[in-house]
């Protein structure tokens, strides 16, 4: 039935994918030049647009039972057989997503799935040549289409999609919208267009255990899992299936996943996406440990203090640096974020976590967070905790950054405030509501982390229900150790 649904919807709406801009106008450069067929492919097959538009045409005419041509399966094949003048010409006259495109929301989902279709195709890229597969070129474009269905909902369904989208887009939730999964409606389009067998085969509905189709299918699962992080239950369990079934120890596995991961954002074309590799310094939420080392009654203040500036020269070369011969759990956090950066394997995600750690270790704090800031800078989520219960709904907090007063302020530039009893009343409206009805406290730190001149959260910190309470000589080290988070995380940018 959801078949048959899928069938129906296409007959009311277009098989058209706009390109995107990023790769027409390179090809529209190189249409000026001679002797660049092969570099137009290249960005041709990098676009699904681009991609779906020859292989229909070229592919009108063959397949099923009755055809004597096979299936072309790559780009550069089509235009091949299609001819240059054809193709270029058909190039020369393509609709442009961001001319199409009029609602900035739908656009940047619309370039979410696009790269989302990248990733795929590169990660497969590269796990064929590690496990030696052959016809990789098939395989990439399988992947790069993976998700056609849900793309052209995206475009041609959108009021319907954005519903979904509101409600979570949990993994199969699409069919109480549209009638059918996304993976139905890509096997009616790849049924409909003759799209390469690989496509077809390796849809989540379809359990087909070739090993090349197992193989595509659980990576196209892990890069959409990858959106929502790399530290979930989901995504690990899938990590930990695709190591099994491929007979690679799981830690290999996922380095390899991160890797490429990386490279893939290196090379893509779209600037205003999540990259899954930017989630790669989220980690997951470290255990809770009790208080181990009184720190002085406290003396309040209500002030806020500029955050002190700390140095790449002194992180670098402070008088009061780690020694080698220093027992680790006997440094300051302080020192272990300068030991670290020695350490030539030292990720971001290291100092962060260490960070936050040391918040609740050294300082005394009971509660410690990352609020996020998204890529497109108009939502804060927390991302990275330490003493934060999971059952807590501050575990999940998420904001607007127009509707956040305070911590909106706090982005503008590297500072920190202190709200306190004494102070609050003075600073509650500009305080998310929800954020107090989250944490249940009036008495916290907050701080803007910064990667160089980027903003790319705020730091968090409280006592929740516990002594002593804040004072200036712990705000002040506060201040100090997110001022040396933000240096460190700068120096390992660079690096």
């Amino acid at each position: 039935m959801p078949i048959a649904q899928a069938q129906q919807w296409l007959k009311k709406h277009s098989f058209a994918v706009p390109a995107l801009e990023c790769n027409i106008q390179q090809i529209y450069e190189l249409l000026k030049e001679e002797n660049k067929s092969p570099v137009i492919a290249q960005y041709a097959e990098n676009d699904p647009g681009l991609t779906l538009a020859l292989l229909k045409k070229v592919n009108g005419n063959r397949g099923g039972f009755n055809s004597e041509y096979e299936i072309v399966d790559s780009s550069r094949s089509a235009i091949s057989l299609l001819g240059q003048p054809s193709s270029f010409s058909m190039f020369k006259r393509f609709d442009v997503a961001e001319s199409l495109i009029k609602d900035p929301q739908q656009l940047f989902l619309f370039h979410q799935l696009c790269n989302r279709g990248y990733h795929n195709a590169f990660q497969i890229g590269e796990w064929a040549r590690e496990l030696g597969h052959h016809q990789i070129d098939q395989l990439k474009l399988s992947a790069m289409l993976y998700y056609t269905g849900e793309l052209l909902c995206c475009l041609h369904d959108y009021s319907c999609y954005l519903e979904y989208i509101d409600n979570g887009s949990q993994p199969q939730s699409e069919e109480q919208y549209f009638g059918f999964t996304f993976s139905e409606l890509t096997e009616v389009v790849g049924n409909k267009l003759h799209l390469p067998d690989p496509l077809l085969r390796s849809q989540p509905h379809i359990d087909d255990q070739d090993h090349r189709i197992k193989m595509l299918r659980l990576v196209s699962s892990i890069c959409h899992l990858s959106e929502l992080g790399w530290y979930h239950d989901s995504i690990q369990t899938e990590l930990e299936t695709f190591a099994d079934y491929q007979q690679i120890p799981a830690e290999k596995v996922i380095t390899k996943f991160h890797l490429f991961s990386v490279a893939a954002a290196r090379q893509a074309c779209l600037t205003d996406t999540w990259q899954p590799a930017c989630r790669l310094i989220l980690t997951a939420d470290g255990p809770w440990s009790p208080t181990k080392h009184p720190v002085a009654a406290p003396v309040k203040s209500e002030k806020a203090a500029e955050p002190v500036k700390v140095s790449q020269q002194k992180i670098a070369n402070n008088s009061d640096k780690v020694q080698a011969e220093k027992p680790e759990q006997q440094m300051t956090i302080f020192e272990r974020i300068r030991h670290l950066l020695e350490q030539p394997d030292t990720s971001q995600s290291a100092i962060l976590s260490n960070s936050l750690a040391g918040l609740i270790k050294d300082l005394q704090f009971k509660r410690a967070s990352l609020l996020f800031l998204s890529r497109d800078k108009l939502s804060l989520q927390n991302r990275m905790s330490q003493g934060v219960p999971k059952q807590s709904s501050f575990h999940n907090y998420q904001t607007e950054v127009n509707h956040s007063g305070l911590l909106k302020i706090l982005l503008k530039k590297p500072q920190a405030i202190w709200i306190s009893p004494d102070n609050f009343e003075k600073y509650q409206k500009l305080i998310p509501p929800e954020l107090l009805k989250s944490t249940d406290c009036h008495d916290f730190v907050a701080m803007s982390l910064f990667i160089g001149e980027k903003p790319i959260g705020i730091v968090y910190a409280d006592r929740y229900n516990s002594t002593p309470e804040i004072d200036k000589h712990i705000f002040g080290q506060f201040k100090q150790l997110i001022s040396l988070t933000s240096q460190a995380l700068k120096m390992l940018s660079t690096k």
